[in-house]
């Protein structure tokens, strides 16, 4: 099988604790891919970037499909083990799922007793991290991404109790053609499983992870609103604005507001603030 490795190089190493893989281990995870996938030696894929715990997903041409391979260290294999025993469960256990929005996983198993992967739901596009890097992200696509953000994602699953902590412009993949946003890499969705799942009043767990989270929407918001220039007076406001009008619903989401009208009101509320402060253009018919 033949693997265009460009996407995975592509990754900036530099401003990553992050070591590239060598030509043997690539060599281990083509394999994997091919046994797995069921492929023969002139079948085309792409590598993906890594992720903390991936290696990277292989996606063969012409597939809707994905094979995400675990790194072979003890962060890698201990993320690994905590999400395929939730995947072997049912993830779509988690209220809110399935969603549209969400990427789907298919099989979870172990290569040769060492190497954990998961086959998973292509998602076509890219992620908006690698579309920040390559300055890709267009003024037309900022109001869709972030509509779809909370309006399909964030809301409908936190204010149903499903909260995860690792919400990142890497986790979020567009695709520009059908200008659709999904949830991908979605294993920190399997970090409170337990507690929602069979503890669901006890917000213990989740309370810290949307704590980690609300700063990185935040600033998963501003850097989209900045790829129309922004100077640090509208960084300034739109920072207030969140802080105001959006932060506090965030907070309480699936313990205070369980209502997902209730939400989606308060957000077109923050989205008019925006537009008035003249931080997102307003939607002309």
């Amino acid at each position: 099988m033949k693997i265009n490795w460009k996407k995975y190089e592509e990754f900036d190493w530099n401003s990553s604790s992050q070591t590239a893989m060598k030509k043997s281990e690539r060599m281990e995870i083509a394999e994997i891919a091919k046994d797995m996938l069921e492929l023969n030696d002139n079948d085309m894929a792409e590598a993906t970037p890594p992720g903390r715990f991936a290696a990277t997903v292989i996606h063969p041409n012409n597939c809707d499909l994905g094979i995400k391979i675990y790194k072979n260290n003890d962060d890698g294999r201990r993320q690994a083990n905590r999400a395929m025993a939730v995947y072997l469960q049912d993830i779509e256990r988690l209220p809110g799922l399935p969603s549209e929005n969400v990427q789907k996983i298919i099989r979870a198993d172990r290569y040769n007793k060492e190497r954990n992967y998961i086959i998973q739901e292509w998602i076509s596009g890219d992620s908006l991290e690698y579309l920040q890097i390559k300055n890709a992200i267009e003024p037309a696509h900022i109001r869709p991404i972030i509509e779809q953000l909370f309006l399909n994602i964030i809301i409908p699953l936190w204010t149903k109790g499903t909260v995860w902590w690792d919400s990142r412009d890497g986790n979020y993949c567009f695709d520009a053609n059908t200008q659709k946003l999904t949830l991908i890499d979605i294993d920190s969705l399997t970090t409170y499983y337990e507690e929602i799942i069979e503890t669901p009043d006890v917000w213990n767990r989740r309370e810290r992870g949307r704590a980690f989270a609300l700063p990185r929407l935040r600033q998963m918001v501003l850097r989209l609103l900045q790829t129309q220039g922004f100077d640090r007076g509208m960084q300034k406001k739109y920072r207030a604005i969140w802080d105001k009008e959006f932060l506090p619903v965030l907070k309480v989401l699936g313990r205070e507001i369980t209502d997902e009208l209730v939400a989606v009101t308060h957000y077109h509320h923050f989205i008019s603030e925006l537009e008035t402060a003249g931080l997102l253009p307003t939607l002309t018919v």
